[in-house]
């Protein structure tokens, strides 16, 4: 089977079905089988572009399941466009395998294309290419939403006193890699698209945790503290985040095995998330919660943004980092317990 012959049995559209946005129903609309996609996006939005490369050994095992890994190479991408309060609208597949395996492909595919159509995210165009043997399997995709102009949640805007936030339970998929157990959001995660497009309208800033909070939430910190021309800091309270451990870490903390701090760091650490982390000012705490139980998903105040001059205050401060984390009694750790950061790309 040549390349033309997989992309026509497996990426055309008569494989699959969604519900696509209707400027993909224009006649000026170019999808694939053509040398690139042509569509105009709808008036009075702003493209969002994220891109992504998935690579067997790093981002996912060779014995996971075909169609566990088509899932999560779309699932992290959105992720990202969730971030940014953003609709999904469509995207490119990059394929890199070392020998063609027509069953393994197929299961690829349905796990891909099953959260295409739940989130109407439109296949568009992309590349298939053979590597040689005994190389890794990698994936590269391109998502692009969709947002009303001017209005994309962004890192920068953190605004001092803004209470800080948590999606969902953290912790799970970290033990599972660490300690090689089945772990359902390690697998196959969910982009939080519903949240991010809800908060357009409460969230001053926002970041999909995909490395770690330890690690993403500095992110927002300091590209936030760029925008302020001042240095903020993010005091996280290990309480708030005991309620959302991931069962995986909670039993642990059940059978004493290890502490509820030891698990909060842990927690905190923790890659492959892909939950959101927010900010937003006190005075919204009410439509957050009402907005939890809305989306049936656990909304969770871990702390909030001061300045440097309250960080001063805090016993053990060290102006290197801009994360204070206390313990479950309240007391602030030292900088040599903080969590470790999360994952590294180098």
């Amino acid at each position: 089977m040549n390349e033309f012959d997989v992309i026509k049995t497996f990426f055309k559209e008569s494989r699959f079905f969604t519900n696509p946005h209707k400027i993909f129903k224009c006649k000026s609309f170019v999808g694939i089988g053509d040398d690139a996609s042509v569509f105009s996006p709808p008036k009075g939005f702003d493209l969002v572009v994220s891109s992504d490369l998935l690579i067997e050994g790093t981002h996912f095992r060779s014995d996971h399941t075909p169609e566990s890994i088509g899932h999560k190479v779309l699932a992290v991408n959105l992720s990202d466009i969730a971030a940014m309060g953003a609709e999904p609208l469509c995207f490119t597949l990059s394929v890199n395998m070392p020998k063609f395996d027509s069953n393994w492909l197929y299961g690829f595919c349905d796990g891909i294309f099953n959260i295409a159509n739940e989130t109407s995210c439109k296949l568009i165009g992309g590349d298939t290419v053979k590597s040689k043997e005994n190389a890794p399997m990698f994936f590269g995709i391109t998502v692009i939403g969709i947002v009303p102009s001017g209005k994309a949640l962004k890192r920068k805007s953190m605004k001092l006193n803004d209470d800080i936030w948590i999606s969902g339970a953290l912790g799970d998929p970290g033990e599972a890699i660490k300690n090689n157990f089945f772990c359902e959001k390690l697998l196959t995660p969910q982009p939080r698209l519903a949240l991010g497009k809800k908060l357009l309208e409460i969230a001053n800033s926002a970041i999909d945790v995909s490395d770690g909070l330890s690690s993403d939430l500095s992110h927002l910190l300091e590209e936030s503290s760029k925008n302020l021309k001042k240095k903020i800091f993010a005091s996280i309270d290990f309480l708030s985040v005991a309620s959302c451990l991931g069962p995986c870490l909670f039993t642990n903390y059940l059978k004493n095995k290890l502490s509820l701090d030891e698990c909060c760091s842990l927690a905190v650490s923790s890659g492959d998330e892909y939950e959101l982390c927010f900010s937003a000012r006190k005075g919204l705490r009410k439509t957050i919660k009402s907005l939890s139980l809305e989306l049936n998903l656990p909304l969770t105040r871990i702390g909030e943004v001061i300045c440097e001059r309250e960080s001063e205050k805090i016993p053990g401060f060290n102006i290197k980092k801009n994360i204070i984390w206390k313990n479950t009694k309240g007391l602030p750790l030292k900088p040599e317990n903080y969590p470790p950061d999360g994952f590294k790309h180098f």
